[in-house]
């Protein structure tokens, strides 16, 4: 089984909606919130959160007290321990995703101006080659729906970038299910990959088990987010 739910940063909360909002989570959750200078990183943090605490839910797991995290700093839970989780938000969107059979790791990536020759010094040679390939006008989108893959996979794997992204490689020939190459083979025949446009700004992907499927995904608004565990 496993869960994939998104969720817009929308307009800035009224304070006390914010307060209201944040006493649902734990004090470590809260003090590490508040510490963002940004109300959009605050407000990003804060439905995250959110979005974890309704999907533990569905997997039978109470609400955390507290997360704990790993000597990469990647954050899990103990009460069920098959069950893996991962957040990511950039730009307009928050995600959260689950699994219970294995790791997940999901990204999601604002589409904006990026000096590409990035990819030339981290993407492995034939992901350049093909990004080259492409008409100027989809470079920016192919640059980022490669990046949002590599990073899916690394939170997957729970190693941060202690894996240079040039040692494995992605073919795009189907953008929505592409392909894992790696050379270690047995890492490669591990995981599926699923990456969409969420919008025109906004490029998604997910590292599953290859055992699973994608469940549908879910598109909540914040109060329906909090309904569903209040």
């Amino acid at each position: 089984m496993n869960q994939i739910v998104f969720c817009t940063l929308g307009e800035q909360l009224p304070q006390s909606d914010f307060k209201n909002y944040l006493a649902m989570l734990s004090v470590g959750e809260q003090e590490h919130i508040t510490r963002f200078q940004q109300w959009q990183d605050r407000q990003r943090s804060l439905i995250g959160k959110l979005m974890l605490r309704m999907i533990l839910k569905n997997f039978n797991i109470s609400p955390l007290d507290n997360l704990f995290y790993d000597s990469y700093k990647r954050p899990f839970q103990r009460q069920k321990e098959k069950v893996d989780f991962n957040i990511a938000h950039s730009g307009d969107w928050i995600v959260c995703g689950a699994c219970d059979h294995g790791r997940i790791g999901v990204d999601v990536e604002r589409v904006q101006p990026i000096d590409l020759n990035i990819a030339k010094q981290y993407f492995a040679e034939n992901e350049v080659a093909f990004l080259l390939q492409q008409p100027q006008h989809k470079r920016l989108h192919c640059f980022y729906r490669f990046w949002t893959l590599k990073e899916a996979y690394i939170k997957a794997k729970g190693s941060t970038f202690l894996i240079p992204l040039c040692q494995f490689w992605f073919d795009l020939e189907n953008k929505n299910n592409p392909s894992f190459h790696r050379k270690e083979r047995q890492d490669q025949t591990q995981w599926t990959f699923h990456s969409l446009d969420i919008d025109s700004e906004h490029i998604f992907s997910a590292c599953l088990p290859a055992t699973e499927k994608p469940a549908p995904l879910a598109f909540e608004t914040l109060p329906s987010i909090v309904s569903s565990f209040v």
